[in-house]
């Protein structure tokens, strides 16, 4: 039987992450995946009790030829085991949305690791505090064992509407 009582007590008192606090807002994303331009548009808020950041990811109208690609992300930390944990979501549909990625902290973001069953995949948020903007970068572990680049996504935050 599995004891949830000190779990429950953290559950109650939801999430705090100044890190994360950082990324809430409103974003323009520009970037590259392989050959690929991409514009999107982001927004990041906390949700469920403050316990999870969800990141909702959607392809600016004029990059769309198609049905827009959409993903949304919800980080949250398990502090049992000392990690992040982000559940990805996205228009690839539930195969590829299986896999949990596990995240450690460092100097200046996150870490996650996602052990997908044919793939090793790592995703880095930066943030740089200078210029209070966000970096991704992700990339893969091909069958010969060597990293390879997968994407590099830029966040800038949005200017409010006056």
């Amino acid at each position: 039987m599995m004891n949830i009582s000190p779990a429950m007590g953290a559950v109650r008192q939801g999430f705090q992450d100044e890190l994360l606090d950082r990324l809430v807002g409103n974003w323009s994303l520009t970037g590259t995946m392989g050959r690929r331009k991409l514009s999107q548009d982001v927004g990041a808020e906390w949700v469920l009790g403050h316990r999870f950041l969800k990141i909702d990811f959607k392809d600016s109208p004029s990059e769309s030829s198609g049905a827009p690609y959409e993903a949304t992300y919800y980080i949250g930390y398990d502090p049992s085991q000392s990690q992040y944990v982000c559940h990805l979501i996205d228009s690839f549909g539930a195969s590829f949305s299986k896999t949990l990625g596990f995240g450690k902290r460092t100097d200046a973001g996150i870490l996650f690791e996602f052990a997908y069953p044919d793939a090793f995949f790592e995703n880095a948020f930066i943030w740089d505090r200078a210029t209070d903007t966000w970096k991704m970068v992700l990339r893969y572990r091909n069958l010969e064992g060597k990293w390879v680049p997968f994407a590099e996504k830029n966040l800038r935050r949005r200017q409010s509407a006056r």
